[in-house]
């Protein structure tokens, strides 16, 4: 995915398409899933398939898709970079939109509590990392 990415976006040459397909067959080979006629049945289905308008969107859905149960942490940063996959926020939210930043874990704050700073929890939702601002 990041290469269908990088090609999309013409950081480097090749094919995107290709590499959005090989993403989305190796996730299911990693899964153990069957593949069926899942490329096929997403194809033109808008934010899921390569011919459904928006190449970005698909590539960070299917990537959030195969990624998320794995590293939590990668979809996150991947969705507050770009934006995709369009994720609804649960209607107990107490803010309107999901955060921009996570907190530092419990043992960051116990190993290096002179270095991290003091943030209520109202500022991840205002202030994003450093590479967001």
């Amino acid at each position: 995915f990041l290469l269908a990415e990088a090609f999309d976006k013409n950081y480097l040459t090749g094919d995107a398409q290709s590499q959005f397909t090989q993403g989305i067959t190796a996730s299911f080979a990693f899964s153990g899933a069957p593949i069926g006629t899942y490329l096929t049945d997403i194809d033109a289905v808008p934010g899921f398939g390569w011919n459904g308008g928006n190449h970005l969107e698909a590539i960070m859905t299917q990537k959030w898709l195969a990624v998320n149960g794995i590293n939590a942490i990668e979809s996150f940063i991947d969705h507050t970079r770009t934006g995709y996959p369009n994720l609804p926020v649960a209607i107990t939210a107490l803010y309107p939109h999901r955060p921009y930043r996570l907190s530092y874990p419990l043992s960051v704050f116990v190993a290096y509590s002179a270095h991290v700073p003091s943030l209520m929890q109202a500022v991840l939702f205002v202030q994003g990392s450093f590479w967001k601002n």
